[in-house]
């Protein structure tokens, strides 16, 4: 059986090239810019002119999005910032262009790459370890969000926390609650994935954030990964 490790380093990666990235305007905006401009990134002028696109934190998105009624404990989406977002993406996907989502935009992208979501859980806005299962190492994520990317067989499941951590999931559809009798269903608590076919990857914690250890974890992600598309460009 393999060993898992903890992942414990704090060096930035540099992407060589000067790649471009348009950060849309969300939340931790100025956070998120200087992170990559760390790491080797320029600004973009615009969607054609970007190598990456990236999409930040903020309010829900919509449940109509992804076919369903807002529960109670459901926020209150920003739909004119989803219908924007909704543009961009179609035609990053129509250039190719590689798309990051953080936190509220990973869950986006996961939408629009027909996923769902868990409306609400409980538990994920304090920092928790997660698996990474490519490498075997444990990470300690940053969490700020009440919903949840739901697992499915389309994603490339890349991390998941390491037990669960919320005790309540609900959907419109769905329910479980672990203090109730039988409550007790184990879920695939998805905290990083990508979708292959449109150039996706979805980190849900906050990596602008810290804790450093996540900074590092998930810019050297990045580079590999956006390396990879780079190659089959």
């Amino acid at each position: 059986m393999a060993t898992i490790e903890r992942y414990d380093r704090r060096d930035l990666p540099f992407i060589d090239g000067k790649p471009r990235v348009l950060v849309l305007q969300g939340g931790a905006f100025g956070l998120i810019t200087r992170m990559l401009a760390e790491v080797g990134f320029a600004k973009a002028d615009g969607i054609k002119d970007a190598d990456l696109i990236v999409y930040g934190g903020g309010s829900d998105v919509s449940p109509e999005f992804y076919g369903q009624h807002p529960i109670q404990q459901c926020g209150y989406p920003d739909r004119a910032r989803d219908e924007r977002e909704r543009k961009v993406f179609k035609e990053a996907v129509d250039l190719g262009i590689p798309q990051l989502g953080i936190c509220r935009g990973a869950q986006f992208l996961h939408v629009m790459c027909g996923g769902t979501l868990w409306q609400h859980v409980t538990n994920h806005t304090k920092d928790h370890l997660m698996f990474d299962i490519t490498t075997n190492v444990m990470v300690r994520t940053s969490s700020t969000h009440h919903q949840m990317m739901k697992f499915n067989d389309d994603m490339t499941l890349i991390a998941c926390c390491d037990d669960d951590v919320a005790t309540f999931y609900e959907d419109a559809f769905e329910k479980v609650d672990y203090a109730e009798e039988g409550g007790f269903i184990p879920q695939i608590e998805v905290e990083v994935c990508s979708y292959e076919p449109q150039n996706v990857l979805c980190i849900q914690g906050h990596p602008e954030y810290g804790p450093m250890e996540f900074t590092s974890w998930s810019m050297n992600l990045l580079k590999d990964w956006f390396n990879e598309k780079r190659k089959a460009a």
